[in-house]
């Protein structure tokens, strides 16, 4: 999919198709349009935000090779597996805490913590691939961190300004190595970025 074209009578990406939810009565939900998304063969889905059980439809579509990008609210990247477990639940699929874990951290392998901090900036504060599932336990790596360095305050004791950098603390998985080159990154790029990284031959 080409996101650099643009389509100028609708004002959005060209090849977007844009569905909206509607309210009763004739009511259209999230998970009525990633269902729907799928019969376009997508090369990439994105629901807006997902709150309920459109979380478990979203999950589905990742098993089945589609990217799915999304938000939600959570404490923390690691956390957020934790969350789309429990709305998963609310589709009353009947599966288990670790296999929808394991269904999550397969649709999600890279997940991205955003926060507003004390001075109102909205920084990236943690990157986080998940690796797998062991006896229940999300297993992963945390591959960058934002450190704050200093916090400024004005006379009355407020926070004014938060500063701080990005820093990289991990590496990806040779698997999600792989994965990203064989969907279309580029070996030049991920080599740059994770160095430490070697890909390997995965054998499934």
């Amino acid at each position: 999919m080409n996101l650099t074209a643009y389509d100028t009578e609708n004002d959005r990406p060209a090849r977007v198709l844009y569905s909206v939810t509607k309210d009763p009565p004739n009511p259209i939900s999230m998970l009525d349009l990633i269902v729907s998304s799928l019969r376009f063969h997508p090369s990439l889905i994105v629901p807006a935000e997902v709150r309920d059980a459109a979380a478990w439809e979203a999950a589905n579509a990742g098993q089945t090779g589609h990217t799915i990008l999304t938000a939600f609210h959570a404490d923390g990247a690691h956390d957020a597996y934790r969350r789309l477990v429990s709305m998963c639940h609310l589709a009353q699929t009947g599966l288990s805490d670790e296999l929808l874990l394991e269904m999550c951290a397969g649709a999600w392998p890279v997940m991205v913590f955003k926060k507003q901090l004390k001075d109102n900036s909205r920084k990236y504060m943690e990157i986080f691939e998940a690796t797998g599932v062991e006896a229940g336990k999300l297993k992963g790596r945390m591959l960058y961190r934002f450190m704050i360095s200093e916090t400024e305050r004005d006379g009355h004791g407020r926070v004014v300004k938060v500063h701080g950098f990005h820093q990289k603390v991990g590496t990806i998985s040779p698997e999600l190595f792989n994965r990203l080159r064989d969907n279309g990154a580029p070996e030049s790029d991920l080599c740059r970025l994770f160095p430490d990284t070697h890909p390997e031959v995965i054998e499934k």
